[in-house]
């Protein structure tokens, strides 16, 4: 076996993943992650730039054999067959939902996973630059997004909702908040 061989049989399985861009522009690609591997964890261990295979850009269909991205750049990334899981949840409590504006004016609604007491604040200013959100979804139309890794610098505001709030009362109440 030579090198070149020995390096493609240490490569985990390429899983497939849904980049959306700050700028809403939308890719699908493959990323070789070990198995086991969170996609919070990965996307934590990437500094600048993420490597990308079997790339096509959604609004073209434009195939890219192999690309890097930079990571800034981001506004959110999903597993859209669930090979990858978001994170790991020990001692889960229930998600508190969340409502969150980010930049270009979209809001998402979605889980958090927060310790029973702790705050809000105090987990933004402990989390990695991307934090994760269960059964996301884009307001006001609801349109489902799934589980998300949300790229922090994205964020232009963020607020826990109360349970009984329907979507049209917290769309209603962020338009008056922008406002």
């Amino acid at each position: 076996m030579n090198e070149t061989d020995r390096h493609h049989a240490a490569r985990p399985d390429p899983k497939r993943i849904r980049i959306v861009l700050r700028d809403h522009a939308l890719l699908e690609a493959r990323v070789h992650i070990a198995g086991g591997q969170f996609l919070i964890t990965f996307l934590a261990g990437r500094k600048r730039y993420i490597s990308l295979t079997d790339s096509v850009w959604m609004a073209t269909e434009e195939p890219v054999d192999y690309m890097l991205l930079k990571v800034d750049r981001i506004l959110w990334v999903s597993s859209p067959d669930q090979q990858i899981p978001l994170m790991n949840v020990l001692g889960a409590t229930a998600p508190k939902q969340v409502e969150i504006s980010v930049e270009g004016g979209l809001v998402i609604r979605g889980g958090l996973a927060l310790g029973a007491r702790q705050r809000l604040s105090d987990y933004l200013a402990t989390a990695q630059e991307f934090i994760p959100l269960a059964n996301a979804m884009a307001l006001p139309r609801e349109a489902m997004l799934g589980d998300i890794a949300l790229n922090q610098d994205s964020i232009r505001s963020i607020r826990e909702i109360r349970a009984s709030q329907r979507p049209e009362e917290m769309a209603a109440s962020l338009e008056a908040d922008a406002s």
